[in-house]
């Protein structure tokens, strides 16, 4: 029973190290990125949003990775049960809409003021979950944590968590639920055809864009 606290007390320490270890590459990334993004959203007057929206959605689209991202979004059945050909039009058709719902939520942040957090929320290997605070100009505090993992001299995004709920996975159930109908069978799901209406779905929401 004495040993309990020694092992808690020792494993809360290398967690401590971890994190007071974590490449500070990540972190200034992060704080670049959001500096520039605001830089962008800012400059929105009403009557160029539209600009302005597509300029931030390409700033920050080598900062993503869309093939990790589309896998979670869709879920590891989906995703497994895609040929290589349906995933990369998963990817495709997925990658617009989170690029579209990124900078749409960047831009509500507006004239907000952006804090990056010098603490890592978690470090996992060269996975690292960077937290950022926007002070908005009503006074009022968002928390949006940014996960990444290093790729080449890149951190790369694979979620964003806007006051702790993931832009990325409440996408799951929602694709789940279109294979499911589109792809039922009288053996189960046929997951080639339900992949291919999801696919469809994707393009469409998205207006035909790329």
């Amino acid at each position: 029973m004495k040993k309990i606290p020694f092992v808690n007390a020792l494993g809360i320490g290398m967690l401590s190290i971890g994190l007071a270890f974590a490449d500070p590459a990540a972190i200034a990334q992060v704080r670049e990125n959001a500096v520039q993004m605001l830089n962008i959203v800012n400059k929105a007057n009403g009557k160029n949003d539209a600009q302005i929206r597509k300029q931030a959605e390409d700033y920050a689209t080598p900062y993503f990775d869309f093939k990790r991202i589309t896998a979670m979004a869709v879920g590891t059945a989906i995703w497994k049960n895609a040929t290589p050909q349906q995933q990369q039009a998963l990817i495709d058709g997925f990658k617009h809409k989170i690029r579209s719902q990124y900078a749409g939520t960047m831009m509500a942040f507006k004239n907000a003021k952006v804090q990056v957090h010098e603490q890592p929320v978690s470090v996992k290997g060269n996975q690292v979950e960077v937290k950022t605070t926007l002070a908005l100009s009503n006074g009022k505090k968002a928390d949006v944590v940014f996960a990444t993992y290093k790729s080449g001299k890149l951190y790369r995004v694979y979620d964003i968590k806007a006051e702790g709920l993931s832009i990325v996975r409440p996408f799951q159930s929602q694709f789940q639920k279109t294979v499911n109908e589109q792809g039922k069978s009288p053996k189960g799901v046929d997951y080639k055809k339900g992949i291919d209406a999801l696919i469809a779905e994707l393009n469409g929401s998205n207006g035909g864009k790329r």
